[in-house]
């Protein structure tokens, strides 16, 4: 447990790291979850982490791409966590590398442990980098 044994964080990590002529990709393949001290408990996916430039440039630079995921059985909820620019965008903002973009589900049916949500799901919010909510 953590501070005030309000929360346990715990799984397992497996990096996974490919290399291309100017950049690394790592992602950290297993399992992770989040248990409170009230029984609830978060599971969670870790996005891809690209390092490009190395080679050829002075300055290279790290990036997250792809998504993070995180699920709360109990609550049958979900949130799906986009890096990377958001696609059809008219902001600027949002055609940025750095750009995160987000939705929480909401389950009518109990989740499945690695089913992606997109199966059975109703979107709540989309959130972007500038925190509006969108209902």
């Amino acid at each position: 447990m953590f501070p005030g044994n309000k929360y346990e964080f715990h799984g397992i990590s497996q990096p996974e790291v490919s290399f291309k002529t100017n950049a690394i990709k790592t992602a950290a393949k297993g399992y992770r979850r989040l248990t409170f001290a009230d029984g609830g408990c978060i599971d969670i996916e870790y996005p891809v982490y690209m390092m490009r430039g190395i080679v050829y440039t002075a300055m290279p630079r790290g990036e997250c791409v792809g998504s993070a995921k995180f699920t709360d059985h109990s609550n049958r909820l979900s949130c799906v966590m986009e890096f990377g620019k958001v696609e059809g965008s008219a902001n600027p903002l949002l055609q940025r590398p750095d750009s995160l973009q987000g939705t929480i589900y909401s389950h009518d049916a109990p989740l499945q442990a690695a089913s992606p949500p997109e199966q059975q799901v109703t979107p709540v919010h989309a959130s972007t980098n500038d925190w509006q909510l969108v209902p």
